[in-house]
């Protein structure tokens, strides 16, 4: 009859439509993933990074945890790692925010406790009413080594696994960025010989959950006893080891966003 085909038809064309708009949602989508997704860390001298970048399960292949390597004129890098709250596509975009924003200002300031205090005023600004935690810093060869200096917005202790063995906590002063005018951050500088490697890790990796006991976190305890386990290996075995052993405790289940960035002195400068 004229009725059902024409309902026929108007089923037709709201399937089409819809289609068109999930077609259109998966083009923005796959634009978004690719701008904001972080690219390969670049080489500089006397040092190499590698990483670890797994977002949470979800329809984006971004989220709230993110990395950055950026070389400067003086031959050594500004790197920052950190952790936006929230997940899914808004606290993607603002990861990106983050990374552009620090992108800029590291071309005019070198300094870490200005940086993190320009991007923890611009944050507030913008009323997003969002707040991260990140780790920033700078290495630079030198004849005595790699120097590393590290300011932090609340962010996990970085750990530095020395090729003589051991691993020092660097523990490092700093607020929430993002959450109050009256911020105040601190610097400290470390030392690599050639073969330590200094790692940072956003809590994805101490707050994964065991895919039987859910209770139970991988935590820092297991992360400190699992990277004294590592001396003498590169900063990619390094964070070769920690992925295994993470995604083994994780086993199939879902898990939060996870990056790793491992900062390895490779060579004395000549």
């Amino acid at each position: 009859s004229s009725d059902l085909v024409t309902e026929f038809a108007r089923a037709a064309g709201t399937a089409l439509a819809n289609a068109h708009r999930y077609a259109r949602q998966e083009e923005a989508t796959r634009g978004l993933e690719t701008t904001l997704r972080p690219t390969p860390p670049p080489s500089v001298p006397g040092v190499k990074f590698d990483v670890w970048y797994e977002p949470s399960s979800g329809l984006l292949d971004v989220g709230g945890d993110f990395y950055d390597v950026l070389p400067r004129d003086d031959g050594g890098a500004m790197f920052v790692l950190g952790d936006v709250c929230g997940k899914g596509a808004e606290a993607a975009a603002l990861t990106g925010r983050v990374r552009q924003t620090l992108a800029a200002l590291d071309l005019v300031e070198h300094d870490n406790t200005t940086l993190l205090s320009l991007l923890n005023s611009l944050l507030i600004t913008g009323g997003s009413g969002r707040f991260a935690t990140l780790v920033l810093g700078s290495v630079l060869a030198g004849e005595d080594g790699l120097g590393v200096t590290l300011a932090s917005g609340g962010h996990p202790a970085p750990l530095v696994i020395r090729r003589r063995g051991g691993v020092d906590e660097i523990t490092l002063p700093g607020t929430l960025v993002g959450i109050s005018p009256q911020a105040r951050f601190a610097e400290t500088a470390v030392r690599l010989a050639e073969g330590d490697v200094c790692l940072l890790y956003t809590d994805g990796i101490t707050e994964a959950r065991h895919h039987e006991r859910s209770s139970d976190l991988f935590g820092d305890e297991r992360l400190r006893e699992l990277l004294t386990g590592c001396r003498g290996l590169s900063g990619r075995e390094v964070v070769g080891r920690v992925r295994s052993a993470v995604r083994e405790w994780l086993g199939s289940g879902t898990h939060d966003d996870i990056a790793v960035l491992a900062i390895e002195a490779t060579r004395p400068a000549p």
